[in-house]
């Protein structure tokens, strides 16, 4: 079951921008970790003050509530804003 963490951030302190560079400057660590699949950065076309990053991880490789990972990052960017952690699973075409 493939897993994904999605981490949001509404900024409240500095700009969308330096979030955005900031994450971009890691971007290369954070997809070397184990385990992750894939990292997007999105930012909302509506809302100058949201930043999302979306965590894919490889198969059964998030066991855990939530990542090492997430929480780095989280810690990284919660300086700039209100943080929104979810984990979202693949549903496919099956049905849990």
């Amino acid at each position: 079951m493939r897993k994904m963490e999605v981490l949001k951030v509404r900024v409240t302190n500095g700009s969308r921008k330096r979030v955005l560079d900031l994450l971009r400057m890691n971007l290369e660590a954070i997809e070397r970790r184990h385990g992750v699949e894939r990292v997007e950065l999105y930012f909302s076309e509506i809302l100058e003050s949201d930043v999302a990053v979306h965590l894919h991880w490889k198969k059964d490789e998030l066991r855990e509530e939530k990542s090492e990972l997430a929480e780095e990052i989280s810690g990284g960017i919660r300086d700039y804003g209100i943080v929104h952690h979810t984990i979202w699973i693949h549903g496919g075409n099956h049905e849990k």
